[in-house]
């Protein structure tokens, strides 16, 4: 899962702000399909102080974080046409319905800390 590798990257860096290609191990396909994650609202693009889009930076948003930790759940899939989403899936799953490999507990403990003004705490 591309989002809990970057989610522990960014834990090693103790800043919310990592570039994929230059601080990230990703494989192809998990690069290519990275930016995704914005569309269900975990990832964003990490910006400057004029509002203006870094190039290459992501951060991992609340809602990723809580999503990561298991408290709250995202929807199955989104459809979008021009990078815009048109459909979403009614039902919402949670993190360990996605990937159930992993338990509730590993999750809960693992990402078990806030961020606040790009740091980890």
């Amino acid at each position: 899962m591309t989002l809990r590798k970057t989610g522990l990257a960014i834990k090693t860096k103790g800043k919310n702000d990592i570039d994929l290609q230059k601080e990230m191990d990703l494989t192809k396909n998990q690069y290519n399909n990275f930016q995704k994650l914005r569309y269900f609202g975990l990832v964003h693009h990490v910006k400057d102080q004029d509002g203006n889009r870094k190039a290459g930076r992501w951060l991992i948003t609340r809602n990723g974080w809580a999503f990561l930790r298991g408290e709250l759940p995202a929807c199955e899939y989104v459809r979008t046409f021009r990078n815009n989403i048109y459909d979403k899936a009614e039902n919402n799953k949670f993190v360990f319905e996605f990937d159930p490999s992993y338990s509730r507990n590993y999750f809960q403990s693992e990402f078990d800390f806030d961020v606040f003004q790009e740091r980890l705490i």
